[in-house]
């Protein structure tokens, strides 16, 4: 592979997540965290970015070595 191509699969799974990572599917990933009123503390808001950063590498470097690893064919 060279790295062009890598780069182009870079490229294709982050525009795959841009698309489907928006305002709403962040608003439901807060719900656990928030109060009856809607309203989240620091620390609480803090573990948040933490939890939802964890997952999004995970997923975007799942997703990278699922393009470079599985065969299409």
């Amino acid at each position: 592979m060279t790295k062009e191509e890598l780069i182009t699969i870079f490229n294709t799974v982050q525009k795959k997540f841009e698309d489907e990572i928006n305002e709403d599917y962040f608003l439901q990933r807060l719900k656990p965290y928030t109060d009856s009123d809607g309203f989240i503390e620091y620390h609480k808001l803090a573990m948040f970015a933490y939890n939802e950063s964890l997952a999004s590498s995970k997923g975007f470097l799942f997703e990278v070595l699922s393009e470079v690893l599985v065969d299409k064919e």
